[in-house]
Protein backbone atom coordinates (compact mmCIF):
# COMPACT_ATOMS: atom_id res chain seq x y z
CA UNK A 1 0.00 0.00 0.00
CA UNK A 2 3.03 2.28 -0.14
CA UNK A 3 1.81 3.81 -3.40
CA UNK A 4 -1.52 4.87 -1.85
CA UNK A 5 -1.76 8.24 -0.10
CA UNK A 6 -3.14 8.63 3.41
CA UNK A 7 -5.93 10.84 2.10
CA UNK A 8 -6.99 8.05 -0.29
CA UNK A 9 -7.14 5.53 2.56
CA UNK A 10 -9.03 8.03 4.73
CA UNK A 11 -11.51 8.43 1.88
CA UNK A 12 -12.06 4.65 1.89
CA UNK A 13 -12.64 4.73 5.66
CA UNK A 14 -15.11 7.59 5.29
CA UNK A 15 -17.09 5.57 2.75
CA UNK A 16 -17.13 2.35 4.80
CA UNK A 17 -14.74 0.43 2.56
CA UNK A 18 -12.24 -0.75 5.21
CA UNK A 19 -12.82 -3.93 7.25
CA UNK A 20 -10.73 -5.84 9.81
CA UNK A 21 -10.78 -9.66 9.88
CA UNK A 22 -13.87 -9.77 7.66
CA UNK A 23 -16.08 -8.09 10.27
CA UNK A 24 -19.43 -6.98 8.80
CA UNK A 25 -19.12 -3.51 10.29
CA UNK A 26 -16.57 -1.29 8.56
CA UNK A 27 -13.84 0.67 10.30
CA UNK A 28 -15.08 4.19 11.04
CA UNK A 29 -11.88 5.80 12.37
CA UNK A 30 -8.26 5.71 11.28
CA UNK A 31 -7.22 5.45 14.92
CA UNK A 32 -8.66 1.93 15.35
CA UNK A 33 -5.97 -0.28 16.93
CA UNK A 34 -4.93 -3.45 15.11
CA UNK A 35 -2.96 -6.45 16.34
CA UNK A 36 -0.35 -8.66 14.68
CA UNK A 37 -2.12 -11.17 12.46
CA UNK A 38 -5.14 -8.97 11.74
CA UNK A 39 -6.26 -8.99 8.12
CA UNK A 40 -7.24 -5.54 6.87
CA UNK A 41 -9.29 -5.23 3.69
CA UNK A 42 -9.34 -1.83 1.99
CA UNK A 43 -11.23 -1.06 -1.21
CA UNK A 44 -10.12 2.10 -2.99
CA UNK A 45 -12.72 4.24 -4.68
CA UNK A 46 -12.03 4.89 -8.38
CA UNK A 47 -10.67 8.28 -9.37
CA UNK A 48 -13.30 10.84 -10.16
CA UNK A 49 -13.86 11.26 -13.88
CA UNK A 50 -12.58 14.68 -14.88
CA UNK A 51 -13.54 16.90 -17.75
CA UNK A 52 -11.97 20.23 -18.59
CA UNK A 53 -14.09 22.94 -20.19
CA UNK A 54 -12.62 25.21 -22.86
CA UNK A 55 -12.34 28.78 -21.59
CA UNK A 56 -11.67 31.02 -24.62
CA UNK A 57 -11.69 34.10 -22.36
CA UNK A 58 -8.45 32.92 -20.73
CA UNK A 59 -5.70 34.42 -22.86
CA UNK A 60 -2.44 32.62 -23.55
CA UNK A 61 0.97 34.21 -24.09
CA UNK A 62 1.88 32.13 -27.15
CA UNK A 63 5.60 32.00 -27.93
CA UNK A 64 5.42 29.50 -30.79
CA UNK A 65 2.75 27.40 -32.47
CA UNK A 66 2.55 24.96 -35.35
CA UNK A 67 0.45 21.93 -36.23
CA UNK A 68 2.22 19.71 -33.67
CA UNK A 69 3.26 21.97 -30.78
CA UNK A 70 2.02 24.92 -28.77
CA UNK A 71 4.64 26.75 -26.67
CA UNK A 72 3.32 29.23 -24.11
CA UNK A 73 4.70 31.48 -21.40
CA UNK A 74 2.77 30.47 -18.28
CA UNK A 75 1.90 33.33 -15.98
CA UNK A 76 2.66 33.05 -12.23
CA UNK A 77 -0.36 32.15 -10.15
CA UNK A 78 -1.95 29.93 -12.81
CA UNK A 79 -2.43 26.22 -12.10
CA UNK A 80 -1.41 23.98 -15.01
CA UNK A 81 -3.65 20.91 -14.69
CA UNK A 82 -7.38 20.67 -14.11
CA UNK A 83 -8.13 18.58 -11.03
CA UNK A 84 -10.93 18.15 -8.46
CA UNK A 85 -9.56 21.20 -6.63
CA UNK A 86 -9.05 23.30 -9.77
CA UNK A 87 -11.81 22.85 -12.33
CA UNK A 88 -11.51 26.22 -14.05
CA UNK A 89 -9.00 28.99 -14.66
CA UNK A 90 -6.17 26.54 -15.35
CA UNK A 91 -3.72 26.42 -18.22
CA UNK A 92 -5.58 23.33 -19.42
CA UNK A 93 -8.80 25.34 -19.72
CA UNK A 94 -6.91 28.12 -21.50
CA UNK A 95 -5.24 25.73 -23.99
CA UNK A 96 -8.55 24.10 -24.90
CA UNK A 97 -10.16 27.51 -25.24
CA UNK A 98 -7.30 28.75 -27.43
CA UNK A 99 -7.61 25.81 -29.83
CA UNK A 100 -11.41 26.04 -29.91
CA UNK A 101 -11.21 29.77 -30.59
CA UNK A 102 -8.88 29.04 -33.52
CA UNK A 103 -11.44 26.62 -34.95
CA UNK A 104 -14.28 29.09 -34.45
CA UNK A 105 -12.31 31.70 -36.38
CA UNK A 106 -12.38 29.44 -39.41
CA UNK A 107 -9.55 27.01 -38.80
CA UNK A 108 -7.16 29.12 -40.89
CA UNK A 109 -4.77 29.77 -38.07
CA UNK A 110 -1.78 27.44 -38.13
CA UNK A 111 -2.01 24.87 -35.40
CA UNK A 112 -5.77 25.16 -34.90
CA UNK A 113 -6.99 21.82 -33.58
CA UNK A 114 -9.68 20.06 -35.60
CA UNK A 115 -12.40 18.73 -33.29
CA UNK A 116 -13.57 15.39 -34.60
CA UNK A 117 -17.20 15.05 -33.53
CA UNK A 118 -18.33 11.63 -32.35
CA UNK A 119 -21.55 10.41 -30.83
CA UNK A 120 -20.85 9.71 -27.18
CA UNK A 121 -17.11 10.39 -27.19
CA UNK A 122 -15.09 8.77 -24.45
CA UNK A 123 -14.56 9.63 -20.84
CA UNK A 124 -11.62 8.90 -18.51
CA UNK A 125 -12.05 5.18 -18.02
CA UNK A 126 -14.79 4.92 -20.67
CA UNK A 127 -14.87 3.34 -24.09
CA UNK A 128 -14.59 4.85 -27.52
CA UNK A 129 -17.72 5.41 -29.57
CA UNK A 130 -18.31 4.29 -33.15
CA UNK A 131 -15.52 5.48 -35.43
CA UNK A 132 -17.21 4.99 -38.81
CA UNK A 133 -16.99 7.38 -41.76
CA UNK A 134 -20.73 8.00 -41.51
CA UNK A 135 -20.29 9.25 -37.96
CA UNK A 136 -17.52 11.62 -39.06
CA UNK A 137 -19.60 13.07 -41.93
CA UNK A 138 -22.59 13.64 -39.69
CA UNK A 139 -20.34 15.02 -36.97
CA UNK A 140 -19.17 18.05 -38.94
CA UNK A 141 -22.70 19.49 -38.88
CA UNK A 142 -22.82 18.94 -35.12
CA UNK A 143 -19.44 20.65 -34.73
CA UNK A 144 -20.71 23.76 -36.50
CA UNK A 145 -23.80 23.78 -34.27
CA UNK A 146 -21.56 23.41 -31.21
CA UNK A 147 -19.44 26.37 -32.24
CA UNK A 148 -22.54 28.52 -32.69
CA UNK A 149 -23.80 27.42 -29.27
CA UNK A 150 -20.51 28.42 -27.68
CA UNK A 151 -20.75 31.87 -29.26
CA UNK A 152 -24.22 32.37 -27.76
CA UNK A 153 -23.76 30.82 -24.30
CA UNK A 154 -21.19 29.86 -21.69
CA UNK A 155 -19.27 26.58 -21.62
CA UNK A 156 -21.30 25.48 -18.60
CA UNK A 157 -24.58 26.01 -20.47
CA UNK A 158 -23.34 24.04 -23.44
CA UNK A 159 -22.06 21.20 -21.23
CA UNK A 160 -25.53 20.87 -19.68
CA UNK A 161 -26.77 19.79 -23.12
CA UNK A 162 -25.95 16.09 -23.51
CA UNK A 163 -26.04 16.45 -27.31
CA UNK A 164 -22.87 18.58 -27.20
CA UNK A 165 -21.18 17.06 -24.17
CA UNK A 166 -19.34 14.41 -26.22
CA UNK A 167 -17.68 17.01 -28.40
CA UNK A 168 -16.36 18.98 -25.44
CA UNK A 169 -14.85 15.88 -23.86
CA UNK A 170 -11.20 16.21 -24.96
CA UNK A 171 -9.93 12.68 -24.41
CA UNK A 172 -10.06 11.29 -27.95
CA UNK A 173 -6.63 10.13 -29.06
CA UNK A 174 -6.52 10.94 -32.75
CA UNK A 175 -4.18 13.13 -34.78
CA UNK A 176 -7.19 15.02 -36.15
CA UNK A 177 -9.09 15.39 -32.90
CA UNK A 178 -8.74 17.25 -29.65
CA UNK A 179 -5.39 17.51 -27.92
CA UNK A 180 -4.40 14.06 -26.57
CA UNK A 181 -4.74 13.49 -22.83
CA UNK A 182 -2.21 11.74 -20.60
CA UNK A 183 -4.90 10.72 -18.11
CA UNK A 184 -4.32 10.07 -14.42
CA UNK A 185 -5.70 11.93 -11.43
CA UNK A 186 -5.41 15.29 -13.20
CA UNK A 187 -6.73 16.25 -16.59
CA UNK A 188 -3.68 16.87 -18.78
CA UNK A 189 -4.43 17.35 -22.49
CA UNK A 190 -1.11 17.17 -24.30
CA UNK A 191 0.88 18.40 -21.31
CA UNK A 192 3.98 16.28 -20.73
CA UNK A 193 5.57 18.46 -18.03
CA UNK A 194 4.46 21.04 -15.50
CA UNK A 195 5.30 24.25 -13.71
CA UNK A 196 4.24 25.03 -10.17
CA UNK A 197 1.40 27.49 -9.66
CA UNK A 198 3.72 30.27 -8.51
CA UNK A 199 6.31 29.70 -11.26
CA UNK A 200 6.24 31.49 -14.60
CA UNK A 201 8.00 30.24 -17.69
CA UNK A 202 7.93 28.22 -20.89
CA UNK A 203 5.58 25.24 -21.12
CA UNK A 204 5.23 22.99 -24.18
CA UNK A 205 1.90 21.41 -25.17
CA UNK A 206 1.72 18.54 -27.67
CA UNK A 207 -1.09 18.80 -30.21
CA UNK A 208 -0.79 15.35 -31.78
CA UNK A 209 -0.26 11.88 -30.30
CA UNK A 210 3.12 11.58 -32.04
CA UNK A 211 4.44 14.86 -30.65
CA UNK A 212 3.09 13.94 -27.21
CA UNK A 213 4.86 10.57 -27.29
CA UNK A 214 8.17 12.09 -28.35
CA UNK A 215 7.95 14.99 -25.90
CA UNK A 216 7.08 12.67 -23.01
CA UNK A 217 10.02 10.42 -23.89
CA UNK A 218 12.41 13.38 -23.91
CA UNK A 219 11.35 14.43 -20.42
CA UNK A 220 11.55 10.82 -19.25
CA UNK A 221 15.08 10.48 -20.66
CA UNK A 222 16.04 13.87 -19.15
CA UNK A 223 17.30 15.15 -22.49
CA UNK A 224 15.44 18.42 -21.93
CA UNK A 225 17.39 21.05 -20.01
CA UNK A 226 15.28 23.17 -17.67
CA UNK A 227 16.69 26.47 -16.39
CA UNK A 228 15.02 28.45 -13.59
CA UNK A 229 15.80 31.95 -12.34
CA UNK A 230 14.95 32.40 -8.65
CA UNK A 231 15.41 34.89 -5.83
CA UNK A 232 17.00 33.49 -2.65
CA UNK A 233 16.74 34.91 0.85
CA UNK A 234 20.08 35.33 2.60
CA UNK A 235 23.63 34.96 1.32
CA UNK A 236 24.64 32.02 -0.88
CA UNK A 237 27.71 30.27 0.60
CA UNK A 238 29.18 29.51 -2.82
CA UNK A 239 29.01 30.86 -6.36
CA UNK A 240 27.87 27.56 -7.86
CA UNK A 241 27.15 24.00 -6.81
CA UNK A 242 24.75 21.05 -6.76
CA UNK A 243 21.74 20.49 -4.49
CA UNK A 244 20.61 16.88 -3.94
CA UNK A 245 17.36 16.38 -2.06
CA UNK A 246 14.18 14.33 -2.07
CA UNK A 247 10.84 15.91 -3.00
CA UNK A 248 7.73 15.02 -0.98
CA UNK A 249 4.28 16.49 -0.48
CA UNK A 250 4.23 19.09 2.28
CA UNK A 251 2.50 17.41 5.27
CA UNK A 252 1.14 20.79 6.41
CA UNK A 253 -0.04 21.96 2.98
CA UNK A 254 -1.17 19.17 0.65
CA UNK A 255 -1.01 21.33 -2.48
CA UNK A 256 2.70 22.08 -2.06
CA UNK A 257 5.88 20.05 -2.39
CA UNK A 258 8.94 20.41 -0.15
CA UNK A 259 12.57 19.27 -0.26
CA UNK A 260 13.76 16.89 2.49
CA UNK A 261 16.88 14.96 3.48
CA UNK A 262 18.50 12.43 3.44
CA UNK A 263 18.90 12.21 -0.31
CA UNK A 264 18.28 8.92 -2.11
CA UNK A 265 15.96 7.23 0.43
CA UNK A 266 13.13 5.69 -1.61
CA UNK A 267 10.60 6.10 1.21
CA UNK A 268 11.24 9.84 1.17
CA UNK A 269 9.59 10.77 -2.13
CA UNK A 270 11.38 11.35 -5.42
CA UNK A 271 15.04 12.23 -5.78
CA UNK A 272 15.90 15.65 -7.16
CA UNK A 273 19.24 17.03 -8.37
CA UNK A 274 19.62 20.73 -9.19
CA UNK A 275 22.77 22.55 -10.25
CA UNK A 276 22.91 26.27 -9.52
CA UNK A 277 24.98 29.31 -10.39
CA UNK A 278 24.68 32.69 -8.69
CA UNK A 279 23.92 35.46 -11.19
CA UNK A 280 23.89 38.46 -8.84
CA UNK A 281 24.70 39.03 -5.18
Amino acid sequence: MGHVSRSKIQDSIDHGLVHVNGAPNPVTKASVAVRPGDVITCVLRPLESLKALPEPALKLDVIYEDAALLVVNKAPGMVVHSSPGHRSGTLTNAVLGHCMRSDMEGGKREGGVVMEARDGGIDNGGEEADDSEDMEDAGMEDLEALQEALKEGSSEEVMSNSHYRAYLNPTILNSNSLIPNLGGACYRPGIAHRLDKGTSGVLVVAKTPMSLERLTQQFHDRTVERIYVSVCVGHMPMAEGVVRTNIIRDPTHRKRMVAVLPYGVESKGRTSISTFRVLEW
